[in-house]
């Protein structure tokens, strides 16, 4: 909180709640779209709905298999280049929730510096371009909301947040420019198993 800027419409109370200023609101678009693909999924699920793939932004649920009876397969795209993919994964026959956050996207220009839309509350500033794209998996549905905040965070701390999916049953993958400009993978140990494919499929 000290590190937002007009930190004086900002206040903590002795149980360290931070409490705001009336004219200030909240914004939970950090998680919201995957917290609105869990809900479908359960919905389609609570009627019968064997296969299903819903799509809100970069978050995306996956369940059951396609009208072909094949499992889903899911395109991460490459961060540079909008007409290429990066890789693909291939969903488990039980789901998947797949969330992607880009710092190539939505970017704001002032002079020569692009800043983007995801910040870090450690400084209140936009957070550090080297981030290009965080995707993290689960290999269930019913984890989007999850996902999409851990896409977030992952995009303010880096592969520092490789552990912490790991922790939490996920898997996840983080394009990084290094000083030359070139695309570096940082990735959890079980990330290139979806990128073979699931249930003996390949």
């Amino acid at each position: 909180v000290d590190a937002v800027p007009s930190v004086d419409r900002w206040r903590r109370n002795e149980a360290r709640q931070v409490l705001m200023s009336e004219e200030r609101i909240l914004d939970f678009g950090g998680i919201i779209k995957g917290m609105a693909v869990d809900h479908v999924i359960k919905m389609l699920e609570s009627a019968g709905v064997t296969g299903a793939f819903v799509q809100v932004g970069g978050e995306t649920g996956v369940l059951g298999v396609s009208q072909r009876n094949m499992p889903y397969r899911l395109g991460i795209q490459h961060p540079t280049d909008e007409t290429k993919i990066w890789t693909s994964l291939q969903a488990s026959l039980k789901g998947m929730s797949l969330a992607t956050s880009g710092n190539y996207r939505q970017p704001v220009m002032i002079g020569d510096q692009a800043y983007y839309h995801i910040f870090d509350p450690r400084t209140g500033r936009p957070v550090d371009t080297h981030v290009l794209s965080v995707s993290v998996l689960f290999p269930l549905t019913g984890r989007n909301g999850l996902a999409d905040a851990l896409t977030t965070a992952g995009a303010v701390l880096g592969p520092d947040v490789l552990p912490i999916v790991s922790e939490l049953g996920g898997e996840a993958l983080l394009l990084i420019t290094d000083k030359d400009g070139a695309i570096t993978e940082h990735r959890t140990k079980g990330w290139k198993d979806w990128e073979r494919g699931h249930d003996g499929a390949n």
